[in-house]
């Protein structure tokens, strides 16, 4: 592989291969898109593509069929819709500018690099309203962005050809395996749950249906939860063994013992339709919407019906809005994940820091702190020790409690 040079940025390398291997999986899956407007998207939600980039490949690597995500589609759409016209005049103005590119690959690339630049825009729009006049500004600025492109087209190429496009049929060969089917259960009618505060926040629950628990009021996070008044009835999602048999751990509240088991239920649910996901994105389903926990129990009731269509239509609905949730949080639980990995709090299982992270995330008041670490991390390294450790504890505390239950 051909060094770096200083002329090359690493990461808007590694954007362009994003953007040829989207445009590629966009295309096989009958959902075609221009390279301006992936590498426009890329530029405005670099995490949100990649992931979708990374999802995609491995569903096609493993012969699974695939669909491109809604949130994807959406916004790829409203990038066309604002500057489609603006790049439809550029490509008519370039036939007149000299020395303008022509081979396409080129053109496309030099559109993309005009569109991704407030300031390229601003020159284009000027460049479109009046050709005669402009041409002349024209020739030199996009000489100037040719040369750019020419830069990176080389390395790429050096790096890797140009990937031939892919067959529609190779995402269509095999389709996800259906769900066994479950033993059918009977569900008696449902009150509407009060929301909960999770183990970070001990304050006593409020009502807040669909919104993120309040802030204003939130003692200290993570501190020990006050004795739990008597644990209400068990929903029906609730593991055969009754909490009322089970005596669980000190601190554990009922409540929230449910909204975890229904994180694991949920993650389930995205196995079965090979989604690819982090614990911590669906804590944050799970637990900031409260129209998810009515969802989950509408797909079991799809599944143990047998109904495997409509589960699976469900559950590809269902990871529409944990990909909201990525784009909200993903960056910020990224951070966190490396710097929590650098506190001396000593060795757990993967799947408990996963949760501690989700514990941390779904609370307005631990992702504040959270954030203090981050801006800070020096100063706080001693305070978010103790934090973390203390969100550690209540998690092996909950994940025994899953165990206690039979979850």
């Amino acid at each position: 592989m051909p060094p770096i040079t200083s002329a090359i940025d690493r990461e808007v390398l590694e954007d362009l291969i994003c953007v040829e291997d989207a445009c590629r999986l966009f295309q096989a899956l009958g959902k075609p898109a221009e390279f301006w407007e992936t590498l426009c998207l890329v530029k405005a939600e670099r995490e949100l593509l990649h992931e979708e980039v990374r999802r995609l490949k491995e569903l096609h690597e493993a012969g699974h069929a695939a669909g491109v995500a809604r949130l994807v589609l959406e916004k790829l759409r409203a990038i066309h819709e604002q500057l489609d016209p603006l790049m439809q005049g550029l490509r008519k103005f370039m036939s007149v500018v000299p020395g303008a590119p022509m081979d396409p690959e080129e053109l496309e690339f030099l559109l993309g690099f005009i569109g991704i630049s407030p300031k390229g825009r601003e020159a284009a729009s000027r460049w479109v309203a009046d050709p005669p006049r402009q041409v002349g500004e024209a020739t030199d600025r996009i000489a100037s962005i040719a040369e750019v492109v020419r830069t990176y087209r080389t390395h790429l190429r050096q790096i890797r050809p140009k990937p031939p496009p892919l067959e529609k049929a190779v995402f269509e060969r095999i389709a996800p395996a259906p769900p066994p089917p479950a033993p059918p259960v009977s569900e008696p009618p449902k009150t509407e749950a009060q929301e909960k505060a999770i183990p970070a926040e001990p304050q006593a629950p409020a009502k807040n249906e669909g919104q993120e628990k309040p802030v204003a009021t939130e003692p200290p996070p993570l501190a020990e939860k006050p004795p739990e008044s008597p644990a209400p009835s068990p929903p029906a999602s609730q593991a055969p063994a009754a909490q009322g048999a089970v005596e669980l751990p000190a601190g554990v509240n009922p409540d929230i013992l449910d909204d975890v088991r229904r994180v694991e239920q949920c993650r389930k649910v995205f196995e079965v339709t090979h989604q690819q996901i982090e614990v911590w994105e669906v804590f944050c389903l799970v637990m900031l919407d409260q129209n998810t926990k009515t969802t989950m129990d509408h797909l079991l009731q799809l599944r143990e019906g047998g109904k495997t269509e409509e589960f699976t239509e469900g559950a590809l609905a269902l990871f529409e809005k944990l990909l909201d949730m990525r784009s909200k949080y993903g960056r910020f639980v990224r951070k966190l994940r490396e710097y929590v990995a650098q506190l001396p709090v000593g060795h757990f299982g993967k799947d408990t820091m996963e949760m501690a992270l989700g514990f941390i995330v779904v609370s307005s008041r631990g992702r504040q702190l959270a954030q203090q670490w981050l801006d800070e991390p020096d100063r706080h390294k001693q305070e978010a020790c103790g934090r973390l450790e203390d969100v550690i504890s209540r998690t092996l505390r909950y994940q025994t409690a899953l165990r206690l239950t039979g979850s």
